[in-house]
């Protein structure tokens, strides 16, 4: 491991040509970062002896604002693993770019940092809890075209849902204008508005995410006004929803919600992806109703592992205990 050494890149300018196959680790992801406000992309380039490249991780910082003091704090987020050689050592080369990234993180005074979508359960386990990580489990919902056609997987309640979505003329379509744009965003930043968790970013991410060949923005309407917005994104033959925002309450019999996500299914089975993935249906605990929501489509639930660190030590240390004792 001593001759690998670990390059970190900060502008596109000075990004060598890298593998595009995972859009998460990808140049064009790296420049909707770069352009995107309160947000710094760091890509991570791990070389051989040779000067090869051998695999890359992009990781981000993101700026939050908040309504007290310090009125603002960052965080890290890294989504999957990287993209790498496949005559390089996975858990070596990963072992030593999740430390110069968790590196980053802390000199960037992120108040946590978080790995998420990792490949398997257990990948990375000892690398994570050697850097201070602690695991919390968390639950994917996939749905794999090899097995069926989608119609044929939903239950029957998720097809009466359907049923009278119909009925109720809502229509789902991609947006690309501004001012659709504009309309989508907001309304996805007021559904997230009160959700800790969840960090929408600025429209202009959204506007680049309209342009990009690897992500499209879905909304739904009724009688031409929106009622639901989706960005899904498509990787690796694969199929991710990434953000799901919906009017559920003001429009409850028109179910904008089962309306949005099923056309987002039925488009990815038609453009031949392999799967749909439901990136965030949250813990695997009961009562969760956004989960047992996706379930309907069919899919089955897949746990794994989201990896955090928190730079306050006395507080990582009782979410140490907490979740991994």
């Amino acid at each position: 491991m001593n001759d690998i050494a670990i390059e970190i890149v900060t502008r596109s300018s000075n990004l060598p040509t890298i593998s595009e196959t995972d859009f998460f680790h990808s140049k064009e992801l790296f420049l909707i970062i770069e352009n995107t406000p309160l947000q710094k992309p760091y890509m991570l380039i791990a070389r051989n002896s040779e000067g090869e490249i051998i695999a890359h991780l992009l990781g981000v910082v993101i700026r939050k604002h908040i309504w007290l003091p310090p009125f603002m704090y960052s965080y890290g987020r890294v989504y999957g693993e990287g993209i790498y050689d496949n005559d390089c050592n996975r858990q070596q080369v990963f072992a030593l770019m999740l430390a110069k990234i968790t590196q980053i993180f802390r000199r960037t005074f992120c108040l946590y940092f978080e790995f998420s979508d990792l490949s398997t359960k257990m990948f990375g386990y000892k690398s994570f809890r050697e850097n201070g990580y602690f695991h919390v489990n968390w639950q994917e919902i996939h749905n794999s075209f090899a097995e069926d056609d989608p119609e044929n997987m939903m239950s029957e309640k998720m097809r009466k849902k359907l049923e009278l979505s119909k009925l109720k003329n809502v229509t789902t379509r991609i947006v690309t204008n501004l001012e659709e744009i504009t309309t989508f965003y907001e309304l996805t930043r007021k559904y997230f508005r009160f959700r800790v968790r969840r960090q929408i970013p600025p429209k202009k991410q959204f506007i680049q995410f309209a342009q990009s060949a690897n992500t499209n923005l879905f909304a739904s309407f009724v009688n031409d006004k929106m009622v639901a917005s989706a960005v899904c994104a498509y990787s690796e033959g694969n199929a991710y929803l990434w953000i799901l925002a919906a009017k559920r309450r003001s429009y409850y019999s028109s179910h904008p919600d089962a309306a949005i996500v099923w056309q987002i299914i039925k488009d990815a089975h038609d453009a031949g992806m392999n799967q749909i993935c439901f990136l965030d249906a949250g813990l695997p605990i009961r009562p969760n109703s956004y989960r047992d929501f996706i379930l309907g489509f069919g899919g089955k639930p897949v746990t794994k592992y989201r990896w955090f660190n928190i730079t306050i030590p006395w507080i990582n240390r009782i979410a140490q205990w907490m979740f991994n004792s």
